[in-house]
């Protein structure tokens, strides 16, 4: 069975763009404005390029106090050529902002689900209108249910802990030089198939950059070592 997560864990936090000009306090990344999006590469350990993401804006939408954003990517492979779209939604409440824990999940993934009952549910990704260094932000987690003919297929849970606001640091990316909070957690996922479990765990660093979002974000396995990583190469 495919990986549940896309190659970078937590590319979509990089596809934030929470409003500005309203009632909530979303103003720390990038405002939202319909059609706007970004370019995302991920390379390998050895700075190989893997695969590109286009992100975009596709509709605005209010609900009451909250500001719900409908997201779109394009994942393309080291050709250039189309491989999946999907969409997720972004909720701006107050001073926080609330990512669809479900955007995680590879879109081919779910291609491979076809005809059968998926269910998911868990804890969105939080993350504030502001960080601070030495900040604890909470957790988050998905569970996903797959089954066919009324017989279980695959039980999958995932979650992420120990987030963090370690430091600042000033990075360099394609996109440009960005002065960015260092965030890290801790990721678990337990997938069992027929019954049978498979276990992995590793560590997520990203770097946040006000107005931008994470501009460069680096997955590690259980043993610390690099896995790969994904920059921002353009705005627009």
């Amino acid at each position: 069975m495919k990986s549940l997560l896309k190659t970078s864990l937590v590319l979509i936090i990089a596809w934030i763009f929470p409003l500005s000009g309203h009632s909530q306090n979303c103003d720390f990344y990038v405002p939202l404005v319909e059609n706007r999006g970004m370019q995302l590469q991920s390379f390998n350990q050895r700075d190989r390029l893997q695969h590109s993401q286009d992100v975009r804006v596709q509709k605005v939408e209010t609900d009451g106090n909250r500001i719900i954003a409908t997201m779109q990517s394009t994942m393309f492979d080291q050709r250039g050529r189309e491989q999946h779209k999907g969409s997720f939604q972004v909720i701006c409440s107050g001073n926080q902002l609330m990512i669809d824990v479900q955007s995680l999940i590879d879109p081919g993934l779910m291609e491979g689900f076809q005809g059968m009952e998926v269910k998911m549910e868990g804890e969105d990704i939080v993350l504030p209108s502001s960080l601070t260094v030495g900040q604890t932000l909470p957790d988050a987690e998905l569970t996903m249910e797959v089954t066919t003919g009324g017989l279980s297929f695959a039980n999958i849970h995932f979650t992420i802990s120990d987030r963090k606001v370690e430091s600042r640091e000033t990075i360099e990316v394609p996109a440009g030089k960005f002065d960015c909070y260092k965030v890290s957690y801790a990721t678990h996922m337990e997938t069992r198939t027929m019954g049978i479990p498979i276990r992995a765990s590793g560590r997520v660093v990203e770097y946040h950059a006000p107005g931008v979002g994470a501009v460069r974000t680096e997955t590690y396995d259980s043993r610390d070592r690099l896995q790969g990583y994904t920059l921002i190469s353009e705005i627009y």
